[in-house]
C-alpha cells in the first residue's frame, strides 16, 4: 500500500525565517502607507497581492516536498495458549489438540493473523505446534499464565487469546474474589476451547494435605477428595489397605452428575519404615479413565514411643533397676510384670481377696503381643506359669512381625530356665550350652568396639570405660554364636576353642535378638560407678540396645543411599547399599541380594558385591508402574548379617491427572470477564474463535520530491508580485 503527503524541509533556519517574516510585515506596512492616494478597493487589491507574494516566498523558504511512503499493514497477534499440565495428557485429549493444531489449519489462520503459540502449566513455556511433547506438567495456573502472556505482549495489537484447556485450576485462583478484576485487567478477549461435557463416565480419588509423617500404632486421618462425573445414582466402594493392616472399605452414594465430596479415612499403621497406603475406588462399567480410581500414598512411619514388655521371674536388683530406668524414660511405654504367683497358688482363697493377680499370659502373648516393639525376658522361667504354649508366638513376633527380643541372664534364664529346644531358642543369637553358671566376678572384654549398642561414651574407647566400672557378678554359660551374629562382649577367658560370649546380637528373620548372659548390669548405674565413668553407661546401653532391637534404621548394618519414594516411569532406578562389618566399619566383599516384587510382575533378583568402601551400586531398568517392594539381604563369609526393606512408587498418577475436567465454571468466568467465548473443541477449531481485526502499519520505504524548486511553484508565488506591478503602473503609481 502507498500513501503520499506534504512534508517541509526548511531552506533556512527558524531564526532567519522569523526575521524574514518580520521584514515582510514591515514591507507590507510601508506599502500600505505609500498607497494613500488610491481608493480603498485599489489599496486592498494591492495589499492582497503583496501578501500573497510574501506568503509564497515564505512557503518556498520552508522547503515544501512531496513525501511518498510504501506502507505494509501487519495483522495483530493471535495468541494460542495450550495447557500442558498432566490432566491434558490423556490420549483422547492429546488427539483432540493435535487436530486443533493441524498444519493446514494453522496455515489458513496465519494468512490473516500473526500466530504465537505458548504452552503453560505452572508457568509459560515454549511450544512447537508441529511437535507436541507429552503433557506432564505437575500444576496448573491458568490465571497466572494469562497475566504472564499479557505482560509479554506489552503494547502490541492483539487479536485475542485462544485458551486450549480443560479448565482445571489447581491453584484455586478462580475461587478468590479478586479473580474477576484480574481478568478484566487483561483488556483482551479470551476464548476458551475445552472438551465438551459429553466425555463419558469417570470417577476418581485425590489426596488432600499429604501426611508428612505417621506414627506406628497411632491413628491419624487421611483426607481424600472423591470426584465423579456422569455417575448420579451410583454407589461406589472406597477401600484402603497397607502392610499389616486389613483392607477396610466404605460406600459412597453419588448424588449428582458432577459430584465432589471430601472424606476423612482413619489409618493406624502397625509397622515402622517406608510404606505405601493404597486407596481404591471401585470402577464402573463405561468409565473413560481407570488410572485415577487408584491412589498410592507413600508414608514414613516412625515411633513416637517404644512399647516394651518386661517379664521377670522375681524383683531382683537387676530387674528393679531396669524397670525404674524404663519407667523414667519419656520415650518408652513400659508394661512390666514380676511373676510372684502361679496358677496353683492360693486356690482356696477367693480372687477378690488376693493382692496378686494371675499372670495374664494369653492377653500378653496372643492378643496384645503385636502392639509391642521389644519383649524382655529377665530371669524368667516359663514352665511354672503355663507360658510354654505361647513361646511360638514370641518366636513369630520376632521372625515375622519384626519385633525385638532380649533375654537377660539369671538363675531362671537360658539353659537354667529350660529354654533349650523351645521356639524361643530358635530366635536367640547363640546356641544354648549345658552346664552351671560361672559365679566368678569379672570385667567383660569388648569384641565389637564399633557396634552402636556399645557407644557408651562417645569418642572414648569402650574397653577403658568397662574396666573402670564395677565387676559383673558371674554369668550364664552360653554356647557358640549362631552364623551372622555379632559378639559384643566376651568373658576374659573366652577363646575360639572355649567360647564364653557374654553379650551377642543378631538379626532373626524380620526382627532382632539380643542375649545378655549376666544379671548384674545394674552395677553400672551405681552412683560411684556413674561418677567415675563421667557418663550414664547403664542408661546409654539400654537406650541404644532397645532402639537397635526395635529396628531403628540408624542401627542397621545395611543402609540405603539415594532410594527415592517416587520414581518416574521409563527411567532406570539408581541407588546404593552400604554394608558395615561387625566392628561397624565398611564391609568389603559383602554379597548383597536384592529382591524386587510387584503385584503384576515376576519376582526379580539382583546381586552385587560391596567395594572396598562397603558400597554396592544398583541400576534397575524396565520397572513397570506401581508399587515395588524391595528387600535387601546382606551376607558376609557365607552368613546372613543384615536385612533391609523399602518401597518405591514408580510412575504414580499425579494430582493433575486426578482432576476431572472440564471445569466449565472456570471457562465461563474467563469468557465473561474478558469478553470472549466458550467453545467445545469437538465442534469448533481456531478459525471459529472471534478474533479482533487489529493491525499495525510499517513504513518500508519513503521518497521525497522537493516542490520549492519546481518552475510552476516559482511561477505561482511570482504571479501576485507581477500582477501588483502591472496594477501600480496602470494606476499611475511609481
Amino acid at each position: 500500500m502507498e500513501r503520499s503527503g506534504i512534508d517541509f524541509q526548511p531552506l533556512v533556519g527558524s531564526t532567519s525565517l522569523i526575521f524574514l517574516g518580520l521584514c515582510a510585515l514591515l514591507a507590507l506596512y510601508w506599502s500600505w502607507r505609500s498607497s494613500l492616494g488610491l481608493t480603498g478597493r485599489q489599496r486592498g487589491i494591492l495589499m492582497g497581492l503583496r501578501a500573497l507574494l510574501i506568503v509564497g516566498v515564505l512557503i518556498t523558504l520552508t522547503g515544501p516536498s512531496l513525501r511518498k511512503e510504501r506502507v505494509r499493514r501487519i495483522p495483530g497477534k493471535a495468541v494460542v495458549l495450550v495447557d500442558r499440565s498432566a490432566s491434558m495428557g490423556v490420549a483422547d485429549r492429546q488427539k483432540s489438540i493435535s487436530q486443533l493444531l493441524k498444519p493446514e489449519k494453522i496455515e489458513r489462520l496465519s494468512k490473516d493473523y500473526r500466530l504465537q503459540f505458548q504452552g503453560f502449566s505452572d508457568g509459560l513455556e515454549g511450544l512447537d505446534p508441529t511437535a507436541l511433547p507429552p503433557a506432564e506438567g505437575r500444576d496448573t495456573d491458568v490465571l497466572g499464565a494469562l497475566e504472564a502472556m499479557k505482560s509479554h505482549l506489552g503494547e502490541q495489537p492483539v487479536a485475542g487469546i485462544a485458551l486450549i484447556s480443560d479448565g482445571v485450576d489447581r491453584r484455586g485462583s478462580f475461587r478468590r474474589p479478586e479473580a474477576e478484576q484480574r481478568l478484566k485487567a487483561l483488556a483482551l478477549p479470551v476464548t476458551v476451547l475445552l472438551p465438551g461435557e459429553a466425555m463419558g463416565k469417570d470417577g476418581g480419588v485425590e489426596l488432600l494435605d499429604p501426611p508428612k509423617l505417621a506414627f506406628v500404632r497411632n491413628t491419624f486421618d487421611v483426607t481424600l477428595r472423591l470426584r465423579a462425573r456422569g455417575l448420579a445414582g451410583e454407589r461406589l466402594q472406597l477401600s484402603h489397605h497397607m502392610p499389616g493392616v486389613e483392607r477396610q472399605s466404605q460406600w459412597v452414594e453419588i448424588e449428582s452428575d458432577r459430584f465432589e465430596k471430601d472424606l476423612k479415612v482413619p489409618i493406624k499403621p502397625v509397622r515402622v519404615g517406608r510404606q505405601v497406603l493404597t486407596v481404591e475406588l471401585s470402577p464402573t462399567l463405561g468409565e473413560r479413565q481407570l488410572q485415577n480410581n487408584r491412589l498410592e500414598i507413600p508414608l514414613q512411619v516412625v515411633r513416637d514411643r517404644l512399647r516394651v514388655l518386661q517379664v521377670a521371674g522375681e524383683p531382683t536388683w537387676d530387674v528393679r533397676f531396669l524397670r525404674r530406668l524404663l519407667k523414667e524414660d519419656p520415650g518408652i511405654d513400659l508394661i512390666s510384670f514380676f511373676i510372684l504367683r502361679t496358677h496353683g497358688d492360693s486356690n482356696a482363697v477367693p480372687e477378690q481377696e488376693l493382692s496378686l493377680i494371675p499372670f495374664p499370659e494369653r492377653e500378653l502373648f496372643v492378643e496384645q503381643l503385636h502392639t509391642f516393639d521389644v519383649v524382655i525376658f529377665q530371669d524368667f522361667d516359663f514352665a511354672p506359669y503355663s507360658v510354654g504354649r505361647y513361646l511360638r508366638h514370641v518366636r513369630d513376633f520376632v521372625l515375622e512381625n519384626g519385633g525385638g527380643f532380649v533375654m537377660v541372664g539369671g538363675p531362671r534364664s537360658f539353659t537354667e530356665g529350660g529354654y533349650s529346644g523351645t521356639p524361643v531358642a530358635e530366635i536367640l543369637p547363640v546356641e544354648l550350652a549345658a552346664g552351671p553358671a560361672d559365679q566368678r566376678f569379672f570385667h567383660p572384654r569388648v569384641s565389637a568396639e564399633g557396634h552402636p549398642i556399645l557407644d557408651l561414651r562417645p569418642g572414648q574407647p569402650v574397653q577403658g570405660l568397662l574396666d573402670g566400672l564395677p565387676l559383673l557378678a558371674g554369668h550364664n554359660r552360653l554356647g557358640r554364636p549362631k552364623p551372622g551374629s555379632t559378639v559384643l562382649l566376651v568373658h576374659p577367658e573366652h577363646s575360639e576353642t572355649r567360647p564364653e560370649p557374654i553379650m551377642v546380637a543378631s538379626r532373626m528373620g524380620r526382627g532382632r535378638s539380643l542375649a545378655i548372659a549376666v544379671d548384674s548390669l545394674w552395677n553400672w548405674q551405681l552412683p560411684a560407678a556413674e561418677a567415675k565413668a563421667g557418663s550414664r553407661p547403664y542408661y546409654r546401653f539400654w537406650h541404644k540396645a532397645l532402639r537397635w532391637l526395635a529396628g531403628d534404621l540408624a542401627y542397621s548394618r545395611l543402609q540405603w543411599s539415594g532410594l527415592p519414594e517416587r520414581h518416574p516411569s521409563g527411567e532406570p532406578l539408581r541407588f546404593r547399599l552400604g554394608l558395615k562389618d561387625p566392628q561397624w566399619k565398611p564391609q568389603a566383599g559383602g554379597q548383597i541380594e536384592l529382591v524386587l516384587e510387584h503385584k503384576h510382575e515376576a519376582k526379580r533378583v539382583v546381586e552385587e558385591q560391596t567395594d572396598t568402601d562397603g558400597w554396592a551400586g544398583f541400576q534397575i531398568k524396565d520397572l513397570s508402574d506401581g508399587v515395588w517392594s524391595l528387600k535387601a539381604v546382606a551376607r558376609a563369609d557365607g552368613a546372613e548379617v543384615a536385612q533391609l526393606e523399602g518401597v518405591v512408587l514408580v510412575g504414580a498418577l499425579g494430582p493433575e491427572r486426578r482432576q476431572l475436567g472440564p471445569n466449565t465454571a472456570v471457562a465461563n468466568a474467563i469468557s465473561q470477564a474478558t469478553g470472549g467465548k466458550v467453545l467445545n473443541w469437538h465442534r469448533h477449531d481456531l478459525e471459529d474463535v472471534p478474533w479482533r481485526q487489529v493491525w499495525t502499519e510499517r513504513v518500508e520505504a519513503v521518497e521525497w520530491a522537493p516542490l520549492w524548486n519546481k518552475p510552476w511553484m516559482i511561477l505561482i508565488w511570482l504571479l501576485p508580485g507581477l500582477l501588483g506591478i502591472f496594477l501600480r503602473r496602470r494606476w499611475n503609481l511609481a
